[in-house]
């Protein structure tokens, strides 16, 4: 990383040893087009609630950002990390990476990121929301229709 050290599955970095750069970045996954979520786990300590600590971001290629987020004090817990979600859409065919850039302040660990895709949002077409009743209606017309041949073959024998 470029601020911070490899502590088993978290990268730490702090305020006085650590310079403001990179804590996370990668993995350059192209992935298809849709709308996704990357889930970061953090934690803070030393930094006041509003004090920004660091900036999520979901970057396609070098430099098309798909979404970015500063993150503050108060969204995460000192000795625990806290899952930050941050969506983002892509139109596909981009190597994209998600990013944590440390701003120098406080002590910030940093776990894995996930990334999902998010299922899209499907709503029944208006016209498809009476089917059942235009089920209903069809079938009751074979039927009246079938009954009607049935009494008219009886008025004829």
């Amino acid at each position: 990383p470029q601020a911070g050290r490899v502590q088993g599955p978290v990268v730490v970095a702090r305020e006085g040893r650590d310079k403001r750069g990179f804590m996370l970045w990668g993995p350059f996954a192209t992935l298809k087009s849709g709308a996704y979520e990357a889930t970061f786990s953090l934690s803070a300590a030393g930094v006041g609630p509003d004090a920004p600590i660091g900036v999520i971001e979901a970057i396609g290629g070098n430099d098309r950002v798909f979404a970015r987020e500063m993150v503050t004090g108060r969204q995460l817990r000192p000795k625990r990390l806290t899952e930050i979600e941050l969506q983002f859409t892509t139109p596909g065919d981009f190597p994209i990476q998600t990013r944590l850039f440390y701003l120098g302040q406080g002590t910030v660990r940093a776990g894995p990121v996930q990334v999902r895709r998010l299922e899209p949002q499907v709503e029944t077409p208006a016209h498809l929301r009476d089917w059942p009743l235009a089920f209903l209606w069809v079938g009751g017309t074979i039927l009246i229709g079938a009954l009607f041949v049935q009494v008219m073959g009886r008025r004829a024998a």
